[in-house]
């Protein structure tokens, strides 16, 4: 009951029970205080798994504080979460071994890529080695904190834009060359006589009108 009376027949209430009332808003409370702490962690945890009759509750609350949180907090909420698990493991609270499951697909997805990932995949091995999840769970896990390949597409407005610009430059060959083809015929219909200086005259218009 967690209480003992003294030689005098006094009640005393247990230390560890001082907290033994359960609600959403004492939940989202203890949430808000915890910190990365050992004995903060433990504290909370213990308390979770006391009041396992309200698992689904504390379960879903907590992967509210996972999708909203950074990096640091995510990385907290699992220490908590794994605490839970192994602790209520011993303590025969299996409840939030399976309840845990959906929320932790989830949160791996979440925390994929970001700098707490080593952290969390030592954290899996753990689950491993020590067979917290089934093992096909825990290769799923594994998969979903491997960060997705993404292809960069190259954008189109560069690709059109280069391509007119090779449109121009081929039509302003093409203009030049055909006047230089103008050019040449006229000076292979003119029959020079270097002796000749009208025929020099020609020769200067000629290359003149080129430029």
């Amino acid at each position: 009951t967690g209480s003992s009376r003294d030689r005098c027949g006094n009640v005393h209430r247990d230390r560890r029970y001082k907290m033994s009332s359960y609600s959403l808003e004492l939940l989202q409370e203890k949430l808000s205080r915890l910190n990365s702490t050992q004995e903060s962690i433990e504290t909370l945890s213990l308390w979770i798994i006391r009041h396992k009759e309200y698992a689904s509750t504390s379960v879903s609350t907590w992967m509210e504080d996972m999708r909203t949180g950074n990096a640091d907090r995510r990385l907290l909420l699992l220490y908590l979460a794994n605490d839970v698990l192994q602790n209520g493991k011993r303590k025969g609270a299996d409840v939030f071994r399976e309840l845990f499951q959906d929320p932790m697909r989830e949160s791996m997805q979440l925390i994929s890529g970001q700098k707490i990932q080593t952290s969390v995949e030592r954290m899996v091995r753990i689950w491993k080695e020590r067979k917290i999840f089934p093992m096909n769970f825990l290769s799923e896990l594994s998969s979903l904190l491997e960060p997705e390949k993404k292809i960069e597409m190259p954008s189109s407005p560069p690709k059109i834009f280069q391509l007119s610009l090779l449109a121009d430059a081929v039509k302003e060959m093409e203009k030049f060359e055909g006047e230089l083809a103008v050019k040449r015929a006229g000076l292979q219909a003119l029959r020079l006589n270097v002796s000749d200086p009208n025929t020099l005259m020609q020769l200067k218009g000629v290359c003149l009108s080129i430029h």
